[in-house]
């Protein structure tokens, strides 16, 4: 059992996220996976215009890299569908 920071609910460690990096073995947010998900929602919320910013220059700077992984992607795809 682990308690949520936030909501201060005790709860099974499978309702926590575990924490990412390399080592997963690290344990669990601190955060319930509900209190977690209403707090990213409300972040990109009210940073909606920096984020959206953040992207669309992101994709200029790696246009070429993206336009290649998505052909990628998409050949990948098309290859599955003709086996089945």
């Amino acid at each position: 059992m682990k308690t949520c920071i936030k909501c201060n609910q005790e709860l099974e460690e499978s309702n926590f996220y575990t924490k990412g990096g390399k080592n997963k073995d690290k344990g669990y947010q601190s955060k319930c996976k509900i209190c977690f998900n209403d707090n990213t929602k409300l972040y990109n919320i009210q940073n909606n215009i920096q984020i959206k910013k953040y992207l669309n220059n992101y994709y200029i700077n790696n246009k070429e890299k993206i336009d290649t992984a998505n052909i990628n992607n998409y050949l990948q795809e098309d290859k599955i569908h003709l086996i089945q």
